[in-house]
C-alpha cells in the first residue's frame, strides 16, 4: 500500500485516498462519503434519501462504493440500475480498491441501458447479474469511462502530493461540469418537491407555493424555461403561465430550481392525480393548515364508489341533479372512514 505525505493533501483528500486504499474497513468508506460531503456539500445525499445508493447529487451523479477493484462493473451497473428506482443522473461514479472512475450515462452501449431499465429487483442483484453478462466487454466499457484516477494509487504519484491534488480536481470538474439532467417530479415524490419549493414564497402565506405548484403544473416540461418579470419583483413566468407572490431576492433561485425538475403526468397522460392529492400539497407547505380551517378531504376511492352508487339507482345523474359532493353524505362513514 502507497504511503502519502499527509500534511500536504487536504484532509478529506487523505480520506478519499485511505478507502482507495483500504476500502474493506468500515472506518474507510466512512473517510470517502466524507470527501464527498466536503466537496458537494447538501446536495450530496445517501441511503434512504437516495434509494440506498452509496451516494447520489439529484441530477448530476450516482456513487457505487465497491470492495475489491474487480468489482468496479458490477458498480457499474448497479448504479445505473438506480434509475429504476427513480433516481435522476447523468454520470456514474464508481470508486473501489485502487479504483475511481466516471462513466457519462450515454457513453454506455444503449442496448445495455435498454436490458437494465427493463429489469426488476434491487440494483446490487441487476449490477451482479449483469457484471457476469458483459464480463467480456469489460475492456471496452472501461475505456468508455470519461476520467480514470486508476494510477492515483502507484508509488510513484504517492510522493507527489501536488499531482495528486492536480488530478482530484480534475475528477472534481469532471462531475460538476457533465451535463446535468432534469429530476423528474410524479405522483410519488411531489410533495417533497413542494416542501423545498415554499422556500420561494412568504414564509408567512406558504400556502403560495401550492397555488404556484398547481398553475404551473401544465406548463412546467423538460423544456421549460422561466422568465423573470422586469416590472414586477414578485413574479415570473413558466410557459405564459404567471406566478405570483415570489419572495424578495428569490426569484433567481425559484429559476434554477424550476429549471432542474419537470412534472411528469400519470400513465394515462393526465395531471388529474396530482388535483386528487391536494390534501398532501397543503400538508408538504404547512401541516396545521388544514385542520386550522378545517379542511378535511373525502378519500378518493370511496368518491368513486359513491358516484358508481349512485349511478346504478339514477341514471340521469347530471341532467336533472346537481353533484356537490359525490362522498357526502354516505350514513356510516366520516371524512372516508367507518364511523
Amino acid at each position: 500500500m502507497a504511503k502519502y505525505k499527509k500534511n500536504q493533501l487536504a484532509s478529506h483528500i487523505d480520506g478519499l485516498l485511505k478507502f482507495l486504499s483500504q476500502p474493506t474497513e468500515k472506518a474507510n468508506e466512512d473517510l470517502a462519503l466524507a470527501y464527498f460531503r466536503k466537496t458537494f456539500g447538501e446536495e450530496f445525499t445517501r441511503q434512504q434519501e437516495a434509494k440506498q445508493a452509496d451516494g447520489y447529487s439529484p441530477g448530476s451523479f450516482v456513487l457505487e462504493l465497491k470492495g475489491s477493484k474487480n468489482s468496479w462493473l458490477s458498480g457499474l451497473f448497479q448504479g445505473l440500475a438506480y434509475q429504476n428506482r427513480g433516481l435522476d443522473f447523468s454520470q456514474i461514479v464508481v470508486a473501489a480498491k485502487e479504483f475511481l472512475a466516471i462513466w457519462r450515462v450515454e457513453d454506455i452501449p444503449e442496448k445495455i441501458r435498454e436490458e437494465i431499465a427493463s429489469e426488476d429487483g434491487a440494483p446490487s442483484r441487476i449490477g451482479t447479474k449483469y457484471a457476469k453478462r458483459y464480463a467480456k466487454k469489460r475492456s471496452a466499457l472501461l475505456k468508455c469511462a470519461i476520467w480514470n484516477g486508476s494510477e492515483l494509487l502507484t508509488p510513484l504519484l504517492a510522493t507527489q502530493p501536488d499531482i495528486i491534488s492536480s488530478r482530484i480536481k480534475s475528477f472534481e470538474k469532471t462531475l460538476r461540469e457533465g451535463r446535468k439532467v432534469r429530476q423528474k417530479i410524479t405522483i410519488g415524490n411531489f410533495s417533497t418537491h413542494l416542501t423545498q419549493m415554499k422556500e420561494f414564497f412568504d414564509p408567512k402565506n406558504p400556502i403560495k407555493a401550492v397555488r404556484a405548484f398547481y398553475s404551473m403544473i401544465y406548463a412546467w416540461s423538460e423544456h421549460s424555461t422561466v422568465s423573470i418579470s422586469k416590472k414586477n419583483m414578485d413574479q415570473a413566468t413558466i410557459g405564459g403561465e404567471l406566478i405570483h407572490a415570489l419572495a424578495p431576492g428569490s426569484r433567481a433561485r425559484f429559476k434554477e430550481f424550476t429549471e432542474s425538475r419537470y412534472v411528469v403526468p400519470s400513465d394515462d397522460g393526465s395531471y388529474d392525480e396530482y388535483f386528487a392529492r391536494f390534501d398532501e400539497a397543503l400538508d408538504a407547505v404547512d401541516k396545521n393548515f388544514r385542520i386550522k380551517h378545517g379542511i378535511f378531504f373525502t378519500d378518493l376511492n370511496l368518491s368513486r364508489f359513491v358516484m358508481w352508487f349512485v349511478r346504478q339507482h339514477i341514471p340521469e345523474l347530471g341532467k336533472n341533479y346537481l353533484v356537490v359532493d359525490p362522498a357526502w353524505p354516505v350514513p356510516g362513514f366520516v371524512d372516508g372512514r367507518l364511523s
